[in-house]
């Protein structure tokens, strides 16, 4: 009866005569009494129609004519840098490309030096 207060009457009415006078359910009766309550509350899923091939939403059976004509829409859209931005994008590439070259470079060496001591090599600086 505590059931009634937390819930409405109508669920708890509903929950008392899914459990019957013992209470206790075992696993499979507790399947068919979620369906029986969904379908008796209205929340049962329903399944959707299916969409023909040419109402699908990735584009399918409209034609290569019209997927052009849309590139080309989009491509007016493109927002293209000036002379002086791309001179500057270029330069800032450019520069971290070449700190990311020379941090690699300096990493490496200091590897192929570690590995000279540690393995034994005649010359470890020259590696001869």
């Amino acid at each position: 009866m505590a059931d009634k207060d937390r819930r409405g009457d109508d669920e708890a009415e509903k929950t008392e005569a899914v459990k019957g006078d013992s209470g206790k359910k075992d696993a499979g009766s507790v399947k068919k009494d979620e369906k029986s309550l969904a379908k008796a509350d209205g929340t049962a899923k329903k399944s959707e129609p299916t969409k023909k091939s040419s109402e699908t939403e990735g584009g399918q059976g409209r034609g290569p004519l019209r997927f052009f004509r849309e590139v080309v829409e989009q491509l007016r859209k493109v927002i293209r840098p000036s002379r002086k931005e791309m001179l500057t994008y270029t330069l800032v590439v450019l520069v971290f490309v070449s700190v990311m070259v020379a941090l690699i470079y300096g990493i490496d060496l200091g590897f192929t030096k570690l590995v000279q001591l540690t393995f034994g090599s005649k010359d470890a600086v020259t590696g001869q």
